[in-house]
């Protein structure tokens, strides 16, 4: 797994500055795209699949550099708006960490079909949506925490990416900026990834994670996440929101089918 092999480093560089320029983009953790590498792609050019927790714990340590980078070149560009981003970060932590706790009663199978007929709302309210619900500064403060308790627990009991549920949130609060909402997502995605990340290595130890990789991984995605944050800045704002609209119904139809 070690191996300097010219092919392994090339492959997770490449993942890493797809990821990287989604996160940029679309203010996701990356995750969509480790591990599929991990998982699929590696193992086809003969080096050994990992198991399933070095893949997660791997994917999420990787993930950490590819949202903090990506939150960086955000906060440059003014679209993070951090009283938000720490409100609901803060509310998906406890959702996170309280959903373990009744994990096992829970109907996989609706909580996910629950999960795509929320995003399928999101899509059409994005494209459709004549009016913007707007959210004063006392509705947001109740708002966000509570919103993120329940994204946090649904992310935590599904496995569904948390970039796929704070995104939509933001939409909604930022209706008249989505690179605020990109941007803020980035950071709460930061912050859920990196308590992810520690919690693993707490719990499993550090060897849990393929630091080689996750450090190939995580200089692309850094690399990456500076390119997308550029591409976010020359866009319109319907573009961005087409393109985060066909990453939904891609979620979706992995969600359902």
């Amino acid at each position: 797994m070690f191996s300097f092999d010219l092919i392994y480093i090339i492959i997770c560089l490449v993942g890493g500055i797809l990821a990287g320029i989604a996160s940029g983009m679309i203010g996701l953790g990356g995750g969509v795209i480790f591990i599929p590498v991990l998982l699929n792609i590696l193992p086809l050019t003969g080096f050994t699949e990992p198991s399933p927790l070095t893949t997660i714990a791997t994917s999420l340590f990787a993930g950490v550099f590819s949202s903090g980078s990506s939150s960086y070149f955000h906060s440059r560009s003014g679209n993070i708006h951090l009283k938000e981003g720490i409100s609901l970060a803060g509310g998906a932590v406890a959702g996170s960490i309280s959903a373990s706790l009744f994990a096992s009663g829970v109907d996989e199978v609706f909580l996910h079909y629950f999960i795509a007929a929320i995003l399928v709302f999101v899509v059409i309210y994005l494209n459709f949506g004549k009016e913007r619900i707007k959210l004063d500064v006392k509705r947001r403060n109740i708002f966000l925490p509570l919103t993120g308790i329940i994204m946090g627990a649904i992310s935590a009991l599904s496995g569904i990416g948390g970039g796929v549920l704070f995104l939509p949130v933001l939409a909604v609060v930022f209706a008249q900026n989505i690179k605020w909402a990109v941007g803020t997502s980035s950071f709460v995605v930061f912050i859920t990834l990196l308590t992810g990340t520690v919690s693993y290595i707490a719990i499993n130890g550090n060897g849990i994670v393929d630091y080689y990789t996750g450090i190939l991984l995580a200089i692309g995605a850094i690399t990456g996440a500076r390119f997308g944050v550029l591409f976010l800045k020359k866009i319109e704002q319907s573009v961005i929101i087409k393109l985060f609209s066909l990453f939904l119904i891609i979620n979706i139809i992995i969600i359902v089918f």
